[in-house]
């Protein structure tokens, strides 16, 4: 939101537009003036820097950060989201019961000294030609007329003194010109009206503020203010430049409202992106942003409805991604199982083809992913049942039989007495010790078998148990 800094204005119209203020908002406390706190008072505009503080010591701590700060004029707190606001100048002062302001002391602005203090009037004095250059339409651009308090400010703290100077002046002298353009005529002059004019009707159109049906002065026609102009051709009308003024005013006192609504915006959309990334969902764009700042300031410039509408999609787009996420999981075990009972396919060589044998993962995961939790329980029972079917009609070498399970019972011992041996020789595994009985000789076959018992004997020793093997 915008409100028409009077930095800007002639002198007379400057002197006009405060009386105006104090009447529609009231002469500030006689405290403001000697840095104590203003409560239930917001200075909006002029922030350069925000940070979270926390416990009933906010507003102190707040002021004496400004203090601290040759940046610094004045001071807004936030309460309910804790947070201060350092502001480069003294915008306009507000009732708010959301907040606690202060301004520095002048004697407390000055008497910090050195090239800081130079620096952040320098900043000041910066952004306040800009500003005119803008009401104005001089239409200067470029690094020497930026919005950005912190930008004039490092600026000038990494060049000479003089070089800053110099740099004040080529504005100051660029403004001159434009206003010596403006002056030359009264066409000139009712343009500069009419796009002040201009500002202050978009202003109020954002900020959804009010307007009175019907009035001329909230045209939102460039043309209707500049032939306003043009019919008091004797007199400046800064009466309708203060009348506006007062009505953004009254308006802008919802600022602090916003501010808390965006405040609480911001934070759920920062923590549902942060559940997106740790759900591994593969969200992007601006709604998607992991910048706080950037969810604030698109709230601010959005009516209810729109944020309602925002924050919502993002709901439904995370409920949706946590859910494939969980599919996934489970299509993970699925292909994890579906691989084993192909692998036995192989090794028993049964003979089943197919997509539903394959042995590579991504390609069950992908069938899981499309199928019901009905097709994934018919597809592991199709499995199942062959594999079952096959080993009915294996042969089986009586001999090796004998062989593997005896095997699998040592190897059970093993495990149970936590013996600690392994190797391909104390696998449980009976399809294993099967098919070394199937490819060894009976010599090899009797020497391992002794060389099992005689390993278990040794670890009862070891282990203070009786070993009783009846096989």
């Amino acid at each position: 939101m915008w409100t028409m800094p009077m930095s800007g204005l002639p002198g007379s119209l400057r002197t006009f537009l405060t009386a105006a203020f104090l009447v529609v908002l009231g002469a500030p406390p006689a405290f403001a003036q000697d840095g104590q706190m203003m409560r239930d008072k917001m200075i909006q505009w002029g922030d350069y820097d925000q940070f979270q503080v926390a416990g009933p010591g906010g507003p102190r701590s707040c002021a004496e950060t400004c203090a601290n700060d040759p940046r610094c004029k004045a001071w807004t707190f936030i309460r309910p989201v804790n947070q201060c606001r350092l502001k480069h100048d003294v915008g306009q002062i507000v009732d708010n019961g959301c907040c606690v302001s202060g301004i520095k002391p002048e004697e407390r602005v000055t008497e910090t000294g050195g090239k800081q203090r130079f620096c952040a009037d320098y900043a000041r004095k910066a952004l306040d030609a800009n500003m005119r250059n803008e009401r104005q339409g001089c239409g200067l651009h470029g690094g020497r007329w930026s919005d950005d308090f912190q930008t004039h400010y490092s600026w000038c703290m990494g060049v000479h003194r003089d070089e800053s100077s110099t740099e004040a002046s080529a504005r100051e002298t660029g403004l001159a010109q434009c206003q010596q353009s403006a002056d030359e005529g009264a066409d000139a002059k009712c343009d500069h009206f009419a796009r002040v004019s201009m500002v202050q009707v978009e202003t109020a159109l954002k900020a959804h503020c009010p307007l009175p049906p019907g009035d001329p002065r909230w045209a939102n026609n460039a043309d209707v203010h500049r032939r306003a102009c043009r019919q008091a051709p004797t007199r400046v009308l800064a009466g309708d430049i203060a009348a506006r003024e007062a009505v953004l005013s009254t308006c802008l006192v919802a600022a602090g409202q916003a501010q808390e609504a965006c405040a609480a915006y911001a934070d759920k959309a920062v923590e549902q992106v942060h559940a997106a990334a740790n759900s591994g969902c593969e969200v992007t764009g601006p709604n998607w942003s992991t910048a706080r700042a950037q969810h604030l300031q698109w709230c601010l410039g959005a009516d209810p409805g729109a944020r309602r509408a925002q924050s919502e999609d993002r709901d439904r787009q995370l409920t949706i991604c946590t859910q494939q996420a969980a599919k996934r999981q489970a299509c993970d075990r699925y292909a994890e199982a579906a691989m084993g009972q192909a692998m036995r396919n192989g090794n028993e060589n049964c003979g089943q083809d197919g997509p539903n044998w394959s042995r590579y993962k991504d390609e069950h995961v992908a069938f899981c992913m499309q199928a019901g939790d009905a097709d994934l329980r018919a597809a592991n029972a199709d499995r199942d049942t062959a594999l079952r079917r096959c080993k009915s009609r294996a042969a089986v070498n009586p001999e090796c039989d004998d062989f593997a399970t005896r095997a699998v019972k040592f190897g059970q011992i093993n495990q149970d007495r936590n013996c600690g041996l392994d190797g391909d020789a104390w696998t449980a595994d009976y399809a294993a010790q099967y098919q070394f009985c199937v490819r060894s000789n009976p010599m090899e076959r009797r020497l391992r078998m002794f060389q099992r018992r005689a390993a278990l004997f040794a670890c009862s020793t070891d282990h203070g148990f009786k070993l009783e093997l009846g096989f």
